[in-house]
Order: C-alpha cells, then structure tokens, then sequence
C-alpha cells in the first residue's frame, strides 16, 4: 500500500483523524493507492475518475505498538465508526475492522461478520460512497472528541450550563441587556472556552435549542431579574 490519489471525501477524513491524533498514531498500516496484493476490484484502485475510494487506517491510533490495538485504541475506533457512519453529507459507504464489516446499504450500517482474506485487525478499511466522494468539506467527529476528552479526564459540560452561561454574559457593563441575536453571538465563544476543540455539532444544537428556551423565558426588554421568577 502506499499515498496517492485519495478522494477529497476520504481525504477530509484523514485530515480529521490527523488533527486529533496525527502526533502519536501509528501509521505502519496506513494506505490508499492499492498495490500487488490487492485485486483489480479493490476499492484501493483508481477508479474511472483516477481517485482511491478507500484509507486503511492503522489500530494503533494512540501510538501503541500491541498489533491488534489497545483497549483504548479500540474504544476510540469504535467512536470514529459512528461519525463516519453518521457524517451529515452522507460520504461514508463501508468499513471493516476486527472481522466485521458495516455498509449503509445493508440494514442501515448493520454490523455483520467479515471473512475476508485479511481479519483487519491491524488495521481499519474506510470506505467512502461513489456519489459523494468529491464533498471535501471537514468532517464531524464528535463521539472520537467525546472519548478522547473523557481519556484525558476533561469533564463535558451539560449543554443547560453553557446556555446559561451564554445568559451570564449577555450584559453590557452599563446593565443594558444584549439583543437575542448579540446573545447568541456568545454561544460558539462559550462553547470554545468549556469544551474540548472539535466539531461539536451534536452539543451546539443542543446548547442553542437551550439558549431558546432561556431566552423565551425572558424578553429582551424586561429589567433584568433572575430567569427563573
């Protein structure tokens, strides 16, 4: 296996992965462009338009040198499965790792045996969807961000405690009370200070369906008073 010619889509992916991990994952099973051991249908061969459709990813993806992963490593790949099964712009087809495969079109990502030549325990194969390959936009990974947060021992904040403090700072200091929208400017800026980098999408959705909610609790040209009289 070697680099070369992988899809924007799968590229996005890989730029994901490497952002978060790219310092201390092992790579020695990383590949795209297929070589001698691959058949002519792998989706690690150019396709018509001269792209790669799949990325091995190695196990190691906390730098271990166990070759079938770590407990943790596995905990993380198991996190990474769900956001490429659930990326909003639908680029993901088909993964295999530790003997089972998943595929959109079968049972909606429905785990099931692999008995493949390779168990891919040594690695993860991603595999992205032929219509949607060329979406290079960056990709969500919010449930890796999760684990990876709760291993280094940084605590989530309920999405209730950054709305309110997004309230908090909703003053100016002459005690005039922020517009709604100047309020909700202050949401990405809260949610940056209070939770672990990456793309959230997940828990800011939830933090401004909160933010509403205060916010219709109050008028925005009522003295301020506690929000919950």
């Amino acid at each position: 296996m070697s680099w070369g010619s992988l899809n924007p889509a799968l590229t996005a992916w890989r730029n994901a992965i490497e952002r978060r991990l790219g310092a201390i994952r092992g790579k020695a099973s990383d590949g795209a462009l297929a070589d001698g051991a691959h058949e002519s249908t792998s989706q690690h061969q150019k396709d018509r338009d001269g792209t790669v459709d799949a990325f091995d990813m190695d196990t190691n993806v906390l730098g271990s040198s166990v070759p079938t992963g770590t407990p943790d490593e596995l905990r993380v790949i198991e996190a990474m499965k769900l956001d490429f099964e659930q990326d909003p712009h639908r680029r993901g087809q088909l993964w295999i790792s530790r003997k089972e495969i998943a595929n959109k079109d079968i049972g909606g990502w429905r785990e099931r045996e692999y008995d493949g030549r390779s168990p891919h325990t040594e690695h993860t194969h991603w595999e992205s969807d032929q219509d949607r390959e060329h979406i290079g936009a960056e990709w969500p990974m919010p449930h890796t961000d999760r684990v990876l947060a709760e291993m280094r021992g940084e605590d989530m904040p309920d999405a209730s405690e950054v709305a309110t403090a997004v309230w908090g700072a909703g003053f100016s200091q002459g005690g005039r009370r922020e517009t709604a929208g100047e309020r909700l400017a202050h949401v990405d800026v809260a949610v940056d200070d209070m939770v672990t980098k990456g793309e959230f999408e997940e828990f800011r959705g939830e933090v401004m369906g909160k933010l509403d909610e205060l916010l219709a609790r109050t008028p925005d040209d009522t003295p301020a008073q506690r929000i919950d009289q």
